[in-house]
């Protein structure tokens, strides 16, 4: 059975649906490399860069709590949230939920 993956995206001001898209499909096209099984991804818009979790990042909590060894996938470490200290703690939270997180990096765009 292939491990459950959720995927997280904390959006700033400006960053449109076609973003939401475009990085939704990155998550999906890394889960599918790793052979993770990608259920869900959660979104947070537009949070105070002093607000650590927002209501999607609570809902993912929830989720990873109930699997138990669930991989979270983010586009990059700034989607976890806006400050280095912030990630750690919930990287930690994660890592006491039983789960793990991925940072996967953007393939860019071949060019012509």
């Amino acid at each position: 059975m292939m491990p459950t993956a959720f995927g997280y995206l904390r959006l700033e001001d400006g960053e449109s649906e076609e973003d939401v898209n475009r990085l939704h499909d990155v998550l999906s096209a890394h889960a599918e490399r790793e052979g993770l099984a990608l259920a869900e991804v959660f979104v947070d818009r537009n949070l105070c860069s002093d607000q650590v979790i927002g209501p999607g990042l609570t809902v993912l909590l929830e989720a990873v709590r109930r699997d138990g060894r669930a991989v979270v996938l983010v586009s990059k470490w700034e989607h976890l949230a806006a400050s280095a200290s912030a990630r750690h703690a919930i990287t930690a939270i994660v890592v006491n939920l039983g789960g793990r997180i991925q940072a996967v990096e953007p393939i860019s765009e071949p060019t012509p």
